[in-house]
C-alpha cells in the first residue's frame, strides 16, 4: 500500500477522496503505522443494528464481539472528528527527544519528609444542617 508520509496527510485524502471509508488494511495502519499516533482516532462503525464510534485501536476487538452477537458489520469510516483529532494530536504532541534529558535525584537522606495533611475543623452548627458523616450536608428534616 502506498501511503503518504504524515498521519494527517493519510486522514485528509481518506475523508476528501475516499468518503473516510476504511478496509481493514486501512485501519491497521491506522492503528499500528506513523508512531502509534493514530490508534486513538475516533472511527465511526456501522452494523445492521445499531453504529457506535470508538477509537481506531478497539475496532478489530468490538468487530469481533458484534459478529459473535449475530450481527454484522456494514463499513468503518473516518468522521470529521477524526480529522480534528489528527490535527489536534500534531499541535499538542510532545515532542521527541533525540538524547536523555539528565535528572539529578537527592540521596534519601537530604529528602525531607511532607507534613501530615490537616482535616478542617468542622462545626455542624456553621453550616445549618446535619452533617451524615459521607461528605453529605443537609438541611432536610431528619424525621423524614
Amino acid at each position: 500500500m502506498n501511503y503518504p508520509k504524515s498521519l494527517e496527510e493519510w486522514v485528509n485524502d481518506k475523508l476528501d477522496n475516499h468518503g473516510g471509508f476504511l478496509s481493514s488494511d486501512d485501519v491497521e495502519h491506522l492503528v499500528k503505522g506513523a508512531n502509534n499516533a493514530g490508534r486513538l482516532v475516533p472511527v465511526l462503525v456501522r452494523c445492521g443494528n445499531c453504529r457506535f464510534v470508538c477509537a481506531a485501536q478497539y475496532v478489530q476487538t468490538i468487530i469481533g464481539y458484534v459478529m459473535k452477537g449475530g450481527d454484522y458489520v456494514r463499513d468503518v469510516s473516518l468522521t470529521e472528528e477524526s480529522r480534528r483529532a489528527v490535527q489536534a494530536h500534531r499541535l499538542f504532541s510532545i515532542p521527541q527527544v533525540e538524547t536523555p534529558i539528565p535528572v539529578r535525584v537527592l540521596p534519601r537522606e537530604s529528602r525531607k519528609a511532607l507534613p501530615a495533611p490537616l482535616a478542617p475543623d468542622f462545626n455542624e452548627a456553621d453550616c445549618g444542617g446535619v452533617f451524615t458523616g459521607n461528605g453529605v450536608i443537609s438541611d432536610a428534616d431528619p424525621g423524614l
